[in-house]
């Protein structure tokens, strides 16, 4: 019994297959032409788009960066400031300060200098920026001076922590010699060691931090002269300087003229000073 067998195709069916197989080949080359035309367009939209999006992250850094280097005037004095000096001066120096930071010990003696010369022309305020990364018990000391304001003796902490603070600083804790410095300038100490570690007392110091940090504070000291950052100055006779200069700007005069014993009992002080020019960061 015969199988049955593939019929030979003919001249005209091969041809026929061939010129089907060149159309079917050339339909595959078009779609693939297609296909990579929309991938090549897929890619440079993406790639525009990427673009316009990373110059608008850029100007937006840009001005960022701008905005940034503008200088932040500091607000006058606030009700809850400690303040020394006439309530109708017209200069105004705020220093963000922190009380284990050597630097501003240094410069302590001048700004306290300053605030007895230009007592009827300039009011010194002191605001707390404790430096708690490298300065373990900046915060605590804050809440000591800020415990002693609450019985009306800001100052006289402010005085006792800065004179002292090569014996506490290095202190695990603190705060039996804070309570020991609160017996000296005569505060009830009972009361005192409640007020350190209060809420109110931790708030007063984290208040004036963000309102430096707000106005760019990175180190201390730091100081702003009638809401205009300065640089610190070198010495006593250098920031004198500057006060008096703002003061003639602002139309007023210091009454307390600066004589030459005043120079010369205060050098000492203006050389030890110099080293405060460089903040601690």
């Amino acid at each position: 019994m015969n199988g049955d067998q593939e019929q030979p195709l003919t001249k005209k069916k091969r041809k026929e297959l061939r010129r089907q197989e060149k159309l079917d080949n050339r339909d595959k080359e078009a779609k693939k032409k297609t296909m990579n035309r929309l991938i090549m367009w897929v890619f440079i939209l993406l790639l525009l788009g990427g673009i316009v999006y990373a110059l608008t992250l850029l100007a937006g850094s840009d001005s960022s960066s701008d905005s940034a280097s503008q200088p932040i005037s500091v607000d006058v004095v606030s009700a809850t400031d400690h303040v020394k000096g006439s309530p109708e001066a017209k200069v105004v120096l705020i220093e963000y300060s922190d009380f284990q930071c050597p630097a501003c010990g240094s410069i302590y003696p001048t700004v306290k200098q300053l605030a007895e010369e230009f007592s009827d022309t300039a009011q010194i305020v002191y605001r707390h920026y404790p430096l708690r990364q490298i300065h373990s018990n900046a915060q605590l000391a804050g809440q000591a001076s800020e415990a002693a304001s609450m019985q009306g003796k800001f100052w006289e902490m402010h005085d006792k922590l800065f004179e002292n603070q090569d014996n506490w600083s290095d202190k695990g804790n603190p705060e039996d010699l804070f309570i020991t410095y609160a017996e000296e300038i005569g505060l009830d100490t009972a009361q005192f060691g409640t007020d350190l570690k209060s809420d109110a007392t931790k708030d007063r110091v984290n208040d004036d931090f963000r309102s430096g940090t707000a106005a760019q504070v990175s180190g201390t000291p730091t100081f702003f002269l009638n809401g205009e950052r300065i640089d610190n100055p070198s010495g006593l006779d250098d920031f004198r300087t500057q006060l008096q200069a703002a003061i003639d700007q602002a139309g007023g005069s210091n009454s307390d003229e600066v004589t030459d014993e005043q120079v010369d009992a205060n050098s000492e002080a203006d050389d030890t000073n110099v080293e405060s020019t460089e903040q601690d960061e």
